[in-house]
């Protein structure tokens, strides 16, 4: 119940907890930097939360933002989400929007290259916004981990959190971070 005011609006009353909105929010971050590889399929970012829904029939809405750079100006390399419930590195989101050569197929969110700028990818620190709307096919009220994944292409590796040239005159960094919130069923369609 909820403490409200009456119709009159002079002197409270109990009334019933209205249904809908936002049950929850999830925060995980990743700060540490580090070197990261996955050519053949998507793998694990290491940057993910854990969430136990509310309701057993929510959907969460999910928003990333990932902090990389390539390691050569011939690296190109994509972002999406996993559920633990479906597959720690099958992603949730259709990859169906962009085609790139060099990665297997197409990508939902992007594809991050720099071709022959060989000179920009030493500085340039790509922030990546990966998010929507995910109503899981088989929802139920246990815990899931929803987690950044990367695909990237043989040419090279995806710097994490930080530039190619990581020095204390030449470099920039940032931390990733996923928010997952827990919408209550038939709020969002």
């Amino acid at each position: 119940q909820i403490l409200q005011m009456n119709s009159s609006a002079n002197a409270p009353e109990w009334a019933a907890k209205p249904g809908g909105g936002v049950l929850q929010i999830k925060r995980g971050t990743r700060t540490s930097t580090g070197s990261f590889n996955s050519s053949s399929a998507y793998g694990d970012f290491s940057c993910d939360v854990t969430i136990t829904p509310t309701a057993s029939n929510s959907s969460f809405w999910i928003n990333a933002l990932t902090h990389s750079s390539p390691s050569n100006h011939d690296t190109p390399y994509k972002f999406n989400i996993s559920d633990s419930q479906v597959s720690a590195t099958t992603p949730i989101f259709t990859d169906a929007s962009r085609s790139h050569n060099h990665l297997g197929g197409t990508t939902h969110f992007g594809v991050h290259s720099m071709a022959s700028s060989s000179g920009l990818d030493n500085y340039i620190l790509h922030r990546v916004s990966v998010s929507g709307m995910y109503t899981p096919a088989s929802n139920n009220g246990n815990a899931r981990t929803f987690r950044v994944i990367c695909r990237n292409s043989t040419n090279g590796t995806v710097n994490v959190n930080e530039t190619q040239v990581n020095n204390n005159d030449q470099a920039c960094g940032g931390v990733s971070h996923i928010e997952v919130w827990e919408i209550a069923n038939g709020i969002y369609s």
